[in-house]
Formats: structure tokens, C-alpha cells, sequence
């Protein structure tokens, strides 16, 4: 019988949970919610979809995650605030494929809903604040 499971990754300890109850991980963890058999089958579809996460991103995805962090990022936030962001019908294609792979929902066709707690915002985090050190880098060694 398959039961709902909460699977955690704390980037911090470089650790893997799963719990069958309601999740009490850290604050820095990435939670999944899977439905599987077991504690391992937990683990395993959580892992796969991390690796959907942290897959590296398209141009225009890059693009839509930007977008999406800079909208957020306009006032200050509470951690647990579930946000809706109105997506440009330029970047449609990618937010499509960005919510197939699970960084948020897709509401009313041009909306993404987001939790500032979820794996999706901190994946955008994560790749965007990725991108911005890697043009640093590239604009450092340009004027070096």
C-alpha cells in the first residue's frame, strides 16, 4: 500500500530523510512530498525529483527564474508566504517546462504559484544566485 511520505535533503549536513508524519525538518532543508511504498522508494523518487531541481537550466528558463526572483525579491517576504507571479507570455514556453519539472504550479495559464518554503524557490535561488557569481567571475577576468 503506498502512504504519503515527506522526504528532506539538508544541503547543510549533506543528509537524506524521509518521515511518513508531518515534516519537521530544518528550515534549510529541501522537502519533497511523494507518494511510495516504503522509506526507500520515498527516498529515491525525493532524489529524482531534486535532480529535476538542480538540473541545469535553459536560456529562457534562466531567464523566467531571474524574472521570477527579481518579482519576489521587490518587498520584503515572510518564509512562509505562497506568492503568484504573473509570467510574460515571452516566457510561457519556459515556465511550462519549469513547473513540469516541479519548481512551482501553473495557475490560470499565466500565473506560477510559489512557496517561499518549497524546493522550487530554493532551486530558483540556487541557479540564479549560481548564474549571477558565474558573470561575476566572467566580468572580473574580462578586466583583469
Amino acid at each position: 500500500m503506498k502512504e504519503t511520505y515527506f522526504v528532506g535533503y539538508d544541503p547543510d549536513m549533506k543528509m537524506w530523510a524521509a518521515q511518513a508524519i508531518e515534516p519537521n525538518f530544518s528550515e534549510a532543508s529541501w522537502v519533497f512530498k511523494v507518494t511510495a511504498r516504503n522509506d526507500h522508494d520515498a527516498l529515491m523518487k525525493g532524489l529524482a525529483q531534486y535532480q529535476g531541481l538542480t538540473r541545469k537550466l535553459t536560456g529562457e528558463e534562466m531567464r523566467l527564474a531571474s524574472y521570477i526572483q527579481n518579482q519576489i525579491n521587490q518587498k520584503s517576504r515572510k518564509p512562509d508566504e505562497v506568492l503568484m507571479v504573473d509570467i510574460p507570455s515571452r516566457l510561457m514556453s519556459g515556465a511550462q517546462a519549469m513547473a513540469a519539472r516541479g519548481f512551482f504550479t501553473l495557475a490560470h495559464r499565466e500565473d506560477a504559484l510559489i512557496s517561499l518554503r518549497s524546493a522550487g524557490w530554493k532551486a530558483i535561488t540556487r541557479h540564479v544566485d549560481e548564474q549571477a557569481s558565474l558573470d561575476r567571475e566572467y566580468d572580473d577576468a574580462l578586466t583583469a
